[in-house]
């Protein structure tokens, strides 16, 4: 991107083939980052060096030069396991990324601050604590290709455990 001179909003310290990022603002000027870690077993671990138009709030009066804390938009993480939005911790224009296998995130970085918990990475493999659920659960996989629609029920399993697919229904793997 620097060869061409094209504006760019995040510098991955350490591109790897797995992580992916999306970037888009929306009409209220919010900056909403998509990052995903496409490996099936591989942690991904970087630096996101975040560019000034990003980190800096649209309202702010000085555009050149460090950026105040007054003039810093908050950096909320939007968890897809939880529903939950959380506060992310930043050292200046940088976000230290961990991502677990098959990991995805959503970021925000919107003028107006919110109060939300503090952001605490989970385990890097969550498989390997499972998910606790109460009650039962169901899944639907559809294959337009083919006119198929496949359904599965269970109830949780020893300590609310979700079960794997693989475990409880063999021939769907």
């Amino acid at each position: 991107m620097q060869r061409y001179d094209l504006p760019h909003a995040v510098t991955v310290e350490h591109p790897d083939r797995f992580l992916l990022q999306n970037h888009y603002r929306s009409d209220d000027g919010t900056d909403w980052f998509l990052l995903s870690n496409a490996s099936f077993s591989a942690t991904q671990e970087t630096d996101l060096v975040f560019a000034p138009e990003v980190i800096r709030k649209t309202t702010a009066k000085v555009l050149v030069g460090p950026i105040p804390e007054k003039d810093r938009r908050q950096a909320v993480l939007y968890n897809p396991d939880d529903g939950l939005r959380y506060a992310l911790t930043m050292a200046g224009d940088t976000l230290h990324l961990r991502l677990g296998p098959s990991e995805t995130i959503l970021v925000a970085f919107r003028d107006r601050k919110v109060k939300v918990p503090a952001w605490t990475p989970q385990d890097d493999n969550p498989r390997s604590a499972g998910y606790r659920i109460q009650s039962p659960w169901e899944v639907t996989l559809v294959n337009p290709q083919v006119d198929t629609v496949v359904r599965f029920e269970a109830a949780p399993g020893p300590a609310g455990l979700l079960p794997d697919l693989k475990d409880t229904h063999p021939s769907f793997m």
